[in-house]
């Protein structure tokens, strides 16, 4: 039963592409949809999303979908907003585990009075 959902779906995916650019205009791959259907399941609550997407780019967006762990997907979603990061600082962050790196401890408090993590980074590291 499995398979056929899964081809269903990508029977649904191709329709859609070939329908929406002629009703919406370009942009809408059978690729650009699949990164649709992983925001909404990543972000399944409405204000959240619509709070992010006010917050980030599309392309933010999209690189923070790829982060499994909820908490991590906090952290570098609040980092990206309140450090202003672009998609590339955003990657290299995610790519050099910065999460891992300056997560407070009970000995070691990184966390700022505004409730903002200190990035104890600098470029080059």
């Amino acid at each position: 039963m499995g398979a056929e959902w899964a081809e269903y779906g990508q029977k649904i995916i191709e329709k859609l592409s070939e329908k929406l650019p002629q009703i919406c205009g370009k942009g809408w791959s059978q690729q650009q949809l699949r990164h649709c259907l992983r925001t909404a399941e990543t972000f399944p609550d409405e204000e959240i999303l619509y709070t992010r997407c006010r917050e980030l780019s599309w392309s933010h967006i999209r690189a923070l979908t790829h982060i499994d762990h909820p908490l991590k997907r906090d952290f570098y979603t609040e980092m990206a907003r309140l450090e202003r990061w672009s998609v590339s600082q955003l990657n290299e962050g995610m790519k050099s585990m910065l999460n891992e790196r300056t997560r407070p401890s009970p000995e070691n408090p990184r966390k700022q009075s505004s409730g903002s993590y200190k990035c104890c980074v600098t470029k080059g590291e």
